[in-house]
């Protein structure tokens, strides 16, 4: 929203998609004949659209911390694509969030340095005051906030990895077993002479037995070592 102010006169442009300024409006038009009593400079007006916009901060953080408390919830759940984009719309927001109130708090600072014989009448200056308090309230908040997702993303990066960790250890354990049953397979394929399975009635059924012994004596000393 743009804003001009001087003495007499505030002009507002925005395309009426901001909701605290349209509720403002639409109250003050609502209450005219108790504006009318009051004397209601372009100041006061500029001072309670600022305080409407910064109290509606607040809801929009709440919609934040609501969707880290959603991604807590998640995160340990089996769905890691959901939780990963929802990490990074929350964490588009927050910084989105912080740019509008860095500029915010740039543009009160310096109306409140300012020598302006405008700004310096009545108690302007302690109205700029109450929004800078209010300002750096909500940074800190925000601040709270991104400290939160950072950590709920740290947390699943690290579950990811531990999983995908987990994964690589057991296609390694499975790579093994299956190298060594192959290798004793191969021996017994050989065509030579004096082999003793070929001559066995059930020299087949011998060597299956063997492989299974292999294969599940390998599982078993994995299994001690507890690599999986």
């Amino acid at each position: 929203v743009d804003i001009f102010i001087n003495g007499k006169t505030i002009v507002t442009l925005h395309s009426n998609k901001l909701q605290a300024i349209a509720e403002y409006f639409k109250k003050t038009n609502k209450e005219k004949s108790v504006y009318a009593k009051k004397i209601v400079t372009p100041f006061d007006i500029f001072i309670n659209l600022l305080a409407a916009q910064y109290n509606d901060c607040y809801h929009m953080m709440d919609h934040i911390t609501k969707d880290t408390d959603d991604i807590d919830d998640e995160i340990y759940k089996d769905s890691q694509s959901y939780v990963v984009k929802k990490i990074l719309r929350t964490k588009i927001n927050i910084i989105n969030f912080r740019k509008i109130i860095i500029h915010h708090k740039s543009l009160i600072q310096k109306l409140s340095a300012s020598k302006s014989d405008f700004l310096k009448s009545g108690n302007h200056q302690e109205q700029l005051s109450e929004q800078i308090y209010q300002l750096i309230d909500i940074w800190q908040n925000i601040d709270i906030l991104k400290e939160a997702i950072e950590a709920l993303n740290r947390t699943n990066e690290s579950f990811i990895s531990h999983k995908l960790n987990y994964i690589i250890k057991i296609l390694t354990i499975l790579s093994v077993v299956l190298f060594t049953l192959t290798m004793i397979a191969t021996v017994f394929s050989m065509e030579v002479p004096g082999d003793p399975l070929s001559e066995m009635t059930y020299g087949f059924w011998v060597a299956i037995g063997i492989l299974a012994a292999v294969g599940f004596s390998i599982v078993v000393y994995f299994k001690k070592k507890k690599w999986f």
